[in-house]
């Protein structure tokens, strides 16, 4: 279903003619950014097996944005995440706030596919993980997205994410690539 979805948004007849108007680019104001990303990872050996028992996740996060000015973003995003360690298993989700800013005076010409976004973000999340425990993350990107169609693009962002669940804080450093869709 979802290689069915990705396929059809990014066919030529819908993304170049459907989603987008002659002479803007998809990050002019009113313009609106739809984006996902998933990540599966099973991690073994030492530093991670319990009793034999690889640890195992599964995460998907999904984002709105509407463009308030040319290149500057404000939207919200959801993360769903479910990790397994033999009987052991946790879910959690987050909510909340994003900005995003395309920096740049030079814009690429809205006719050109293969065109490239730079982006920095900031993003906020209140996290609620199984077992009532809440928590909060702070992330602070920086990427690319490289446009497939007028309309397509993947974006490829490295973040620096600070996590605080009660008392304990913690922070990480993330590659991630996705699929975004700009309606404008």
């Amino acid at each position: 279903m979802l290689l069915f979805f990705l396929t059809f948004i990014s066919s030529p007849a819908f993304a170049d003619g459907f989603l987008s108007r002659e002479g803007q680019t998809a990050i002019d104001k009113g313009s609106k950014m739809l984006a996902g990303s998933f990540s599966f990872s099973t991690s073994g050996g030492d530093l991670y097996e319990w009793n034999g028992n690889r640890l195992t996740r599964f995460q998907i996060n999904c984002s709105y944005s509407s463009f308030l000015g040319k290149g500057f973003a404000l939207g919200g995003h959801l993360s769903i995440e479910h990790t397994s360690q033999g009987s052991f298993s946790s879910s959690s989700y987050g909510v909340g706030p994003q900005i995003i800013c395309f920096p740049g005076r030079n814009r690429p010409k809205p006719h050109i596919k293969g065109a490239n976004y730079p982006y920095f973000g900031l993003a906020f999340t209140y996290t609620h993980y199984s077992g009532d425990l809440d928590g909060s993350l702070v992330d602070l990107g920086v990427g690319n997205v490289h446009m497939l169609t007028r309309t397509v693009g993947v974006p490829l962002e490295l973040t620096y994410q600070m996590e605080r669940v009660k008392s304990t804080e913690g922070n990480s450093f993330n590659l991630t690539a996705g699929l975004v869709v700009f309606i404008y």
